[in-house]
């Protein structure tokens, strides 16, 4: 009787939910269904993505929805590497102001860059190639086996790093889905904060603002200085 319960509560263990695979499960489905509801004003967005002029008259034209495009778009020039994004964060700063805009980037960025990571643990080198240069990918997984969450920070915040090519490096490597979102949120806060700034106010930032941006990177860092043990033991 004994080795029954036994048995029967195994067997209820191993059936229960894993929860961090329907989370990240849950954010990919979540994904893909924004992308196909505003399929048809995203390839649209996508043929003026290097025409600044462009894109903002675009953008605009859409009112507050262009919040939502904006987002779509910096989603999809993370997961698919070869587009650039830049000009789509500068346009948000110009139409939407820092605030809004910084809080776009930063939070539609830090979520695809997850999904890259996810797709790239769960599927491998043969999907991470379709989306990302093959020679990118095979050259940064070289350099950054056994690195941990401080070089990915640094891969968000430095030039010389293909930023998006490294959440799919960050996926192929060792590293855990917790400290890899803990190196994406807080490498990218330096990049989502500048971008606003300058679509903002242009060539002339703001002193205020600026110090404003400083103190709020530099606190992220005090915050992981504080807590990223837990995360290198994860």
């Amino acid at each position: 009787m004994q080795i029954q319960l036994t048995a029967r509560c195994n067997s209820i263990r191993s059936t229960k939910i894993n929860k961090p695979r329907l989370v990240k499960a849950g954010m990919l489905l979540i994904g893909l269904a924004v992308l196909w509801t505003y399929r048809i004003p995203l390839q649209g967005l996508l043929a003026l993505v290097k025409d600044r002029e462009s894109l903002l008259d675009y953008l605009n034209a859409y009112g507050d929805l262009g919040m939502v495009l904006m987002f779509i778009l910096l989603f999809v020039q993370v997961i698919a590497a070869a587009i650039p994004g830049h000009f789509i964060m500068i346009a948000g700063g110009y139409l939407y102001g820092f605030v809004a805009a910084a809080l776009i980037i930063h939070t539609s960025t830090v979520i695809a860059s997850q999904i890259a990571y996810c797709l790239a643990r769960r599927y491998g080198r043969p999907v991470v190639e379709r989306l990302a240069p093959a020679p990118l990918v095979e050259k940064w997984t070289k350099r950054a086996e056994r690195q941990g969450v401080i070089f990915f920070i640094f891969s968000f915040m430095l030039p010389i790093f293909p930023t998006d090519v490294m959440n799919f490096v960050a996926g192929l490597s060792g590293l855990s889905f917790r400290k890899f979102l803990a190196a994406n949120f807080i490498g990218r806060l330096p990049s989502s904060i500048l971008f606003a700034l300058i679509g903002a106010q242009g060539l002339w930032i703001s002193p205020v603002l600026l110090v404003v941006a400083v103190v709020f990177t530099i606190a992220a860092f005090a915050l992981w200085r504080k807590v990223g043990q837990q995360f290198e033991q994860g």
